[in-house]
């Protein structure tokens, strides 16, 4: 249960997968780094292949927001799809608005964890393994009746395989979108290795 937003394309494509609880700003961050020119894979659910060289694969080209978060997404209020559901999150589908934009798949450099911090800048802070499986696990375990033990194992050690970090977003999205793609451009200025 993460959004990923991805740079270049092909076997090239690196990017990040950003996992939260439900208000973490997952949602907003995805679409401030498809602003910002970023591929999308999803704001919702995707499918990572945890072997030695981690993939992240598309599973929905889907986007959610909060429905009092609406008006911060005018731009889009065409592409949302379920907005006579007043018990479900607007939804729209990226793969039909901005087909160029959509990631299938690509190299993980970092899982990130945002947090709506009102910032001035968008910052990234190393967090631990720890912390990032408690944010990452609850709603994947809960959101896939079938998952068990074996997939808590599995995200466990996606956690302590890459580098997790804490995103303070900033109120700008603009900021957001650029901060993303410097770290996904760059992952060495936080002393991040790309993992091979």
């Amino acid at each position: 249960h993460s959004a990923a937003i991805a740079q270049g394309a092909g076997d090239a494509a690196r990017g990040v997968l950003i996992s939260g609880p439900s208000g973490s700003g997952k949602s907003s961050t995805a679409l401030a780094c498809l602003d910002a020119g970023l591929g999308f894979t999803s704001d919702d659910y995707v499918i990572v292949d945890g072997g030695e060289a981690p993939r992240v694969h598309l599973a929905y080209s889907t986007a959610k927001v909060v429905r009092g978060d609406l008006p911060r997404f005018a731009e889009y209020a065409a592409h949302f799809r379920n907005l006579a559901q007043a018990d479900e999150k607007p939804m729209m589908f990226v793969d039909q608005f901005a087909p160029a934009s959509i990631r299938t798949a690509f190299a993980p450099v970092a899982i990130v964890l945002p947090r709506v911090a009102h910032a001035r800048r968008t910052r990234f802070v190393p967090i631990h393994a720890a912390e990032m499986l408690r944010a990452l696990a609850p709603s994947s375990m809960l959101l896939f009746p079938l998952a068990g033990a074996r997939s808590l194992r599995r995200m466990a050690r996606l956690c302590m395989r890459l580098p997790c970090l804490r995103a303070d977003l900033a109120d700008d999205a603009r900021d957001v979108g650029e901060a993303f793609a410097s770290l996904i451009a760059d992952p060495a200025r936080l002393g991040m290795r790309a993992v091979a």
